[in-house]
């Protein structure tokens, strides 16, 4: 069994090159004592020459310089995901000994809406194909569901810029989700199915609209903060105007409707 080793041992190292021998004679505490031996007996048979030598070192050196390099370039990108995942947890997390600077803040709200658009598009897709392939004639129930839709997507993509634009479309977004979910609270709550009706339609909770409402209102207090308003050279006629115009559009989009 020794004997059948030695020679594997021995074959392995007559096929190696010289640098990669070289390399297990300068590191022998990574070897057995008679793979060493083995190692040794091959380098000297070879009977190498100094011009030999030399290059063979050289091939190892270059090769322990990739080596090198490619692990600083892991380190380095280890350490950009880390980073990341510590600026994200830092922006998160809400035991803080300190207030969240406004910086944070803005990349909170982007990450946040980034999720729910990326999330709603999922969810709607099959719906959103329909629309976009003119499976229906519905254009003005599509005008509804779409609009809104486009304007957060222009809203997310300025306000991660940190354009004046961006905040002004995301306030009108929030205030007209505000609204529209004010109305499905409203109709939740006095919601009363027909007595002869076979048909009873499931609406969500209070609780759902309630949370939705305080995040898209706690969204809209967060932006009116004056260190974010500054960021984005917001003046009291910009908030005015946003919230005026998110409201309104709000209201014109629910009588609307109703007229259906």
């Amino acid at each position: 069994m020794h004997m059948e080793f030695s020679k594997e041992i021995a074959e392995l190292y007559k096929n190696m090159s010289n640098a990669d021998l070289l390399e297990v004679l300068q590191h022998p505490a990574h070897y057995q004592p008679a793979a060493l031996s083995i190692a040794k007996a091959e380098f000297n048979s070879r009977q190498l020459s100094e011009k030999d030598i030399h290059e063979a070192t050289e091939v190892l050196l270059n090769k322990n310089l990739k080596t090198a390099l490619q692990n600083e370039r892991i380190a380095a990108a280890t350490n950009k995901i880390a980073d990341a995942g510590n600026t994200f947890y830092d922006t998160i997390n809400p035991i803080r000994a300190t207030a969240p600077t406004a910086e944070k803040l803005i990349r909170f709200i982007g990450l946040v809406f980034s999720g729910l658009f990326i999330f709603n598009i999922k969810v709607n897709f099959d719906l959103f194909s329909s629309i976009i392939g003119g499976g229906s004639h519905e254009s003005f129930g599509y005008t509804i569901y779409i609009f809104p839709l486009v304007v957060e997507l222009i809203a997310i993509v300025l306000f991660w810029l940190k354009k004046r634009s961006g905040w002004m479309l995301l306030a009108i977004f929030c205030s007209y989700s505000l609204i529209g979910i004010l109305e499905e609270l409203f109709y939740s709550l006095t919601y009363q199915p027909s007595k002869n009706s076979f048909i009873h339609f499931e609406t969500p909770s209070p609780m759902a609209y309630i949370v939705a409402g305080l995040f898209f209102g706690g969204t809209i207090a967060v932006m009116l903060r004056q260190d974010i308003k500054l960021i984005y050279r917001i003046n009291k006629k910009n908030v005015q105007n946003a919230l005026l115009a998110g409201g309104l559009a709000g209201l014109l989009l629910l009588f609307l409707f109703l007229l259906q």
